[in-house]
């Protein structure tokens, strides 16, 4: 064999030999470089996740002169409500109210009906389901009366089950929020 061809068969297999180390690295790289973009991408995604998330709690005020019951969204996103539901010993409402009963009816302070289709509870905004004060039903009836109404309504908060179907407004996730509420 001519030694020049020897070198010229030697480099050519040198070449190939670089070119398909050239290759491997590069595919490594690029495997790496989406290994990390994906990486990117799911902390994206959850990042955007928890920005819009609800989330929604019941409050209840139990003081002498106020009472109510109020959903608050706690969460950093507006929260969707997709269903409700409310009742006490298997009777189910669509307003808070009507599950309270008094001896002489009362006028509600403030009190919210559910509609029946979707509805939206935005960031830090609360929603009061049912509310009396004692000055408000001192207007209406007599002072004993009056205390009287705002007993009955703290008897009567136990054994309330309010259960709501949300989710975020990007659809995301869904949730669901359950609570029996006791005097």
């Amino acid at each position: 064999m001519d030694v020049a061809a020897a070198v010229q068969t030697i480099g050519g297999v040198a070449s190939v030999v670089v070119a398909a180390a050239a290759l491997v690295v590069a595919f490594r790289v690029e495997k790496r470089t989406a290994s990390r973009f994906q990486m990117q991408m799911d902390v994206t995604e959850r990042i955007t996740a928890a920005s819009i998330q609800p989330v929604l709690g019941i409050l209840t005020s139990e003081f002498m002169d106020y009472k109510a019951i109020k959903i608050i969204n706690y969460g950093t996103g507006t929260a969707v409500i997709t269903a409700s539901e409310i009742c006490k010993d298997g009777r189910r409402v669509r307003n808070m109210a009507q599950l309270f009963e008094f001896d002489r009816p009362i006028i509600w302070k403030n009190y919210w009906t559910f509609p029946e289709s979707d509805f939206y509870l935005r960031s830090g905004q609360e929603l009061t389901l049912a509310s009396i004060t004692h000055e408000s039903v001192e207007k209406q009836f007599d002072g004993s009366s009056a205390d009287s109404v705002m007993e009955a309504w703290q008897k009567q908060l136990d054994g309330i089950e309010i259960k709501l179907s949300y989710r975020d407004v990007a659809r995301l996730r869904e949730y669901e929020y359950r609570r029996t509420l006791k005097s």
